[in-house]
């Protein structure tokens, strides 16, 4: 069972930073996914409350600009988001918005990494934090074929609250001491975050656990576990030649249970696990069942380690 002392830091903090957070008709910050939210409130604690433009159990990858959240990003002057190969259908309207926006694959450096199975022993994950050398390996591919789901690394996520540290600053100066205070406990809270899940996860099996899209390399290759997907891209059909190569993964015996997630009508992954009576377990890589806020971000990874913990058989000797 994993410890949940980190969740509960994350939440108790959580908490008093909603509390302490000015009340505001409109907010000058807006962000697109729960789990860049959860960091960017934590890192406004005491300063304001963004406006969370997915707040809904969709994908980012189809989400539909309603009109409202429109008049959001036309008001904010800051947009955070990860980047075009997430929010596919959002940002040409974040771009067009007057405010300024920041991609977080871009200020992180990370074009696109690709964990499908085409290039899966391309890559070393011994300890999981080998970033600058898989972005200088798989550069050369392209959004379609890589994996934007950065934050589910919680390493990453500390450089990513880095990342948006000095653009929170230039737009609050009266309360950079607030946010740089903050922005330390955050690395802290992270730090203690991604020990605890590591504890949960370090004694698993050699299992693999097939998920419906290419959405948990960041999170399987930090943590060391070996995961394949179906489709690559949200909304694809499964291939013919790549359903045959994954039930013969089954028919071997490689895969330890189906992974699914709440945005997507997964019947191909439905049928697999009852082909192979393997378990199916529900994982949401970006948190649209949780409540948005700071502590939404462990909350997230807990559940992760939860069900891949629960996925993949413990080692009998560990």
């Amino acid at each position: 069972m994993l410890a949940r002392s980190a969740l509960l830091s994350f939440s108790i903090l959580a908490s008093l930073a909603a509390a302490m957070a000015p009340a505001s008709a409109q907010s000058r910050v807006a962000v697109t996914i729960p789990p860049l939210h959860s960091l960017a409130s934590s890192l406004l604690e005491g300063v304001e409350r963004p406006t969370l433009i997915i707040d809904t159990a969709v994908s980012p990858h189809t989400y539909s600009l309603t009109p409202s959240k429109r008049r959001v990003l036309e008001d904010a002057d800051l947009i955070l988001g990860i980047g075009p190969a997430l929010e596919t259908g959002l940002w040409e309207a974040i771009e067009d918005a007057p405010g300024e926006h920041l991609a977080l694959t871009e200020a992180l450096g990370i074009e696109s990494v690709s964990y499908d199975h085409e290039h899966e022993d391309d890559h070393e994950h011994e300890d999981g934090h080998d970033h600058e050398t898989a972005r200088d390996d798989e550069a050369h591919h392209d959004h379609a074929g890589g994996d934007p789901h950065i934050w589910l690394d919680p390493q990453l996520a500390i450089e990513m609250a880095e990342a948006i540290v000095p653009h929170l600053v230039a737009l609050f100066p009266e309360h950079a001491g607030t946010i740089a205070e903050n922005a330390d406990s955050l690395t802290d809270k992270l730090e203690a975050l991604d020990l605890s899940a590591r504890q949960a996860l370090v004694n698993l099996g050699s299992g693999t656990a097939i998920t419906y899209h290419d959405a948990f390399g960041y999170f399987s290759a930090h943590y060391g576990l070996t995961t394949e997907s179906i489709v690559i891209e949200p909304g694809q059909s499964p291939s013919v030649e790549r359903m045959v190569e994954i039930r013969g993964l089954a028919e071997r015996g490689v895969l330890a249970c189906v992974i699914v997630e709440p945005q997507f009508t997964t019947s191909a992954a439905e049928n697999l696990a009852a082909d192979h009576d393997l378990p199916l377990i529900m994982a949401d890589p970006v948190g649209s069942t949780l409540e948005p806020g700071a502590a939404l971000y462990g909350e997230l990874i807990t559940h992760l380690a939860e069900a891949f913990a629960e996925c993949i058989p413990a080692n009998e000797a560990g």
